[in-house]
């Protein structure tokens, strides 16, 4: 064991004629990714990404539930990358195949056939295209060129498929939590049963790319429950680019993060002020959208990930530990940017997530 690798150092370091005395190490080559449009995603090396890899890329035990407008779950870089429930899964291969469609809840979580995720829109009062007005099983992603799906991409994207891109957490899964319709419109009782949902299943971390001034005591209850169970929830701060704080992202028990672009300068829409606690990459971040395609995306929605990716990589590495040890490695990673220590419109800094890794 590593402690009895010590105490025998310790024996041979006491003896007079030992000059030094260490394990015989391993290590790892550099390597780099060789998904087709790595090049293209600056924003990994902007937040020491790639030197977190040589020490961690995630474990499959850790599952990140992204709340969003859902995720293109046929993408080509994201297959076998997401969560599936194996309860529900009879063929177990982590699709939703018609012999999965029996009306059979068989873990009786109260969700019949959740194959891989749930679709929790329930939207009468914003009518829009798609499937928007019944909650079901199917919880694909229609919105333009896709928001969930870019997200899914940013966090866990297959890496070395030599194709797409990679993800910040390859190793990792991620939980499909479809509450937004196709415009983007998401109903507060959708997300806070998706929270509960996400929570239930085994969820660390849920992200959280969506927001509104509005205060909700009804999704505050629920990452309240989150929180009680240990779960660790990151929220975009939003891009109305002022101070007024922005729900769920200015939750006491939520991560709020702003973002920067690529010069380590506020964006001009992120929203800032004192529930902000840091930032990330947010101005053409390249991911997955939908229909097997990928694009630049703007905006703190995709700041978020990049943090809700280094809390997976980080639990990955030490799984005993809390969501507040988590959380306080984030922060004291943070390289600090603007006013010193923490201000308004960075936060504690731009998130370094080997530096976080290192210091965990």
């Amino acid at each position: 064991t590593e402690q009895d690798c010590e105490d025998i150092l310790t024996r041979f370091a006491a003896i007079l004629e030992v000059i030094y005395a260490e394990p015989n190490r391993t290590f790892k080559i550099a390597e780099t990714p060789n998904d087709l449009y790595y090049p293209e995603q600056w924003y990994l090396s902007q937040s020491k990404v790639p030197a977190a890899w040589d020490i961690e890329k995630g474990s499959e035990t850790v599952i990140v539930g992204v709340i969003d407008t859902g995720i293109d779950y046929n993408h080509e870089d994201l297959e076998g990358q997401l969560w599936s429930n194996q309860a529900e899964d009879i063929k177990q291969n982590g699709e939703l195949d018609s012999i999965d469609i029996n009306g059979i809840d068989e873990d009786n979580n109260g969700y019949i056939d959740d194959v891989i995720g749930w679709d929790f829109t329930d939207a009468p009062n914003f009518p829009d295209q798609g499937d928007y007005l019944n909650p079901d099983n199917d919880p694909m992603d229609e919105f333009l060129t896709g928001h969930g799906t870019p997200i899914a991409g940013i966090i866990a994207a297959k890496q070395n498929n030599q194709i797409g891109i990679s993800g910040i957490a390859p190793n990792i899964k991620v939980m499909n939590l479809r509450a937004g319709t196709a415009s983007g419109f998401l109903e507060e009782d959708d997300v806070a049963e998706a929270i509960v949902y996400g929570v239930n299943n085994g969820c660390r971390i849920i992200n959280m790319s969506f927001g509104d001034v509005a205060f909700s005591y009804l999704i505050r209850d629920a990452i309240m429950y989150g929180k009680s169970k240990g779960v660790l929830f990151v929220a975009a701060s939003g891009n109305s680019g002022n101070s007024v704080p922005q729900y769920p992202a200015a939750y006491d028990e939520t991560i709020s993060v702003g973002a920067v672009n690529s010069s380590n300068s506020l964006a001009g829409f992120s929203s800032f002020g004192d529930k902000l606690n840091l930032v990330a990459p947010g101005e053409g971040l390249f991911s997955c959208q939908i229909n097997d395609d990928y694009g630049s995306n703007n905006g703190t929605s995709f700041s978020a990930p990049i943090v809700s990716a280094a809390a997976a990589l980080i639990w990955s590495h030490h799984p005993n530990y809390s969501a507040e040890r988590v959380i306080g490695a984030l922060y004291a990673g943070c390289t600090d940017l603007g006013f010193a220590d923490w201000d308004i419109y960075y936060g504690h800094g731009i998130i370094d997530v080997h530096n976080s890794l290192s210091i965990s």
